[in-house]
């Protein structure tokens, strides 16, 4: 920007000035951004915005500053809390000074009106988009009476129809990349662990999947009451604990209490010497006294490994796409949290359209969720539990089809594991008898008397899908140990 401009030619004049005036006008959008963030924060979180997006120092400061605290855990902004901000710094505390201090603030943040806060930030973008264009060449100024008027969407329409009628007759080369350059960069960055994904509890999971990926998306489906929440559990929970590794849980059936009954339950049974307890009898209460002693060493052992704010949990009072996606960006960017957990993925239950098919919105819901996961958004991972569809209790063997219509669902998942229970055919002696290959070769039936999920992976865009995954299973004291992997015939 060139700020004096009586040196300049006269185009290049009216140029300067123009950009000036572009700048000026959306000064007052600028503002009510910024005032609509310190009236409530949740501004900042549903919109991806950061301190590039305003040129007025002014507006500009006083968003850097709000970054600041909201990035710190601030819910509220307040003369007080910024007060606080500004006077870690005496450069910060001089620039607050002199743009008025929280005067600034006080005196127009009760003019803003939060609804229309989209409408002010499209502003911002619109402008933005007009001043880098006009900085590039275009001709902004000749048609800027047509683009004032006109949303961001239509202008980029709109520019883009020249460029097509002006390359329509030309070829235009697609990047070309030599494949011979940066292999063995391509070797050291998986030597280094790169593209490892964060390990499940199961080695036999990690080995097939890759873990969980970030940028991905994994989805676990089973019919109702088959044990969802159990094998999230017991596949997630574990190594966040033991690698300190933040995971927001994101519920839409399960009280927090069902999961802390379940957390103990696992810790009492798994690292606990000695330990054995069902959790059933949390159900029945009127504990023992060797059962009250094992739940406090459970409990002890939670919360000395359980580091503060690990492992977060929100119960949806209704359940919405967009009450989740706006979940993992706010705990993205406050807490930093990478993992996730949706349990269960269902339709919207306030916003529904009656005309609208059920199918239709999950697919777009998940085509949603995956804008927001994948590695160029956010870069997370996010886990999803789903109900399969009543067809699958008739077939033996899983794939995509036995999520019935809803089968599209699993178009952006990197990885779709479809889990039903071993049955009693299936066991040794059974007329269905299956042959387990155990992780050292060895050839084996699954015991009668034991409990054991096979798991399908309808789609892994990490390894193979052709083999089953069986894991044994207790169900009753959260325990799940990998047994091998055996080979279903499909039923067509």
């Amino acid at each position: 920007m060139i700020d004096d401009i009586s040196t300049l030619s006269e185009e290049q004049k009216a140029k300067a000035e123009f950009r000036q005036m572009l700048v000026k006008t959306k000064n007052a959008s600028e503002s009510l951004v910024v005032l609509s963030v310190y009236k409530n924060v949740e501004m900042y979180h549903d919109n991806k915005m950061t301190v590039d997006d305003f040129h007025d120092n002014t507006w500009k400061f006083y968003f850097a500053i709000a970054e600041k605290a909201i990035k710190e855990g601030k819910k509220v902004l307040d003369d007080i809390v910024m007060g606080l901000i500004v006077s870690e710094n005496e450069q910060l505390q001089k620039m607050y000074d002199d743009n008025n201090g929280w005067s600034t603030i006080s005196n127009g943040v009760d003019f803003v009106q939060l609804e229309n806060f989209h409408s002010y930030f499209s502003d911002i973008k619109k402008f933005n988009a007009l001043i880098r264009l006009h900085d590039f060449g275009y001709p902004i100024m000749e048609k800027f009476e047509a683009y004032k008027v006109m949303s961001a969407d239509a202008i980029q329409q709109a520019l883009e129809g020249v460029l097509s009628s002006v390359f329509a007759d030309v070829d235009v080369e697609e990047k070309v990349e030599d494949l011979s350059k940066g292999l063995w960069q391509t070797v050291m960055d998986a030597h280094a662990g790169k593209m490892r994904g964060f390990p499940y509890h199961s080695a036999l999971l990690n080995e097939t999947v890759n873990g969980m990926a970030l940028g991905n998306i994994t989805m676990l489906s089973a019919n109702s009451g088959m044990g969802k929440t159990f094998l999230t559990l017991a596949e997630i929970m574990p190594n966040m604990i033991e690698f300190n590794e933040k995971l927001l849980i994101m519920a839409n059936e399960e009280a927090s209490s069902k999961w802390k009954k379940e957390i103990i339950t696992w810790a009492v049974n798994n690292v606990i010497e000695g330990g054995d307890f069902q959790k059933k009898r949390f159900n029945q209460g009127e504990f023992t006294k060797e059962e009250l002693a094992i739940l406090k060493k459970g409990v002890d052992w939670l919360e000395e490994k359980m580091n503060e704010g690990i492992i977060q949990f929100v119960n949806f009072g209704s359940f919405s796409m967009k009450k989740a996606i706006k979940l993992i960006k706010k705990h993205n960017a406050i807490h930093d949290i990478k993992y996730f957990v949706l349990d269960t993925l269902k339709m919207d239950s306030d916003e529904v359209n009656e005309n609208s098919q059920a199918w239709l919105q999950l697919q777009q819901n998940m085509v949603k969720l995956q804008d927001v996961i994948k590695e160029s958004a956010l870069n997370v991972h996010c886990w999803v539990t789903y109900q399969l569809g009543k067809s699958a209790m008739l077939s033996r063997y899983l794939s995509q089809n036995s999520l019935g219509v809803s089968k599209n669902v699993v178009d952006v998942v990197s990885t779709l594991m479809l889990v039903r229970k071993a049955l009693e055919s299936e066991k040794e002696g059974g007329k269905n008898e299956v042959s387990v290959k155990t992780v050292d070769g060895k050839q084996v039936k699954m015991n009668k008397d034991k409990e054991y999920f096979i798991v399908f992976l309808g789609k892994n865009r990490m390894g193979e899908t052709h083999r089953q995954l069986v894991l044994e299973v207790d169900m009753g004291r959260n325990i799940v140990k990998d047994y091998g992997t055996c080979l279903i015939e499909q039923d067509i």
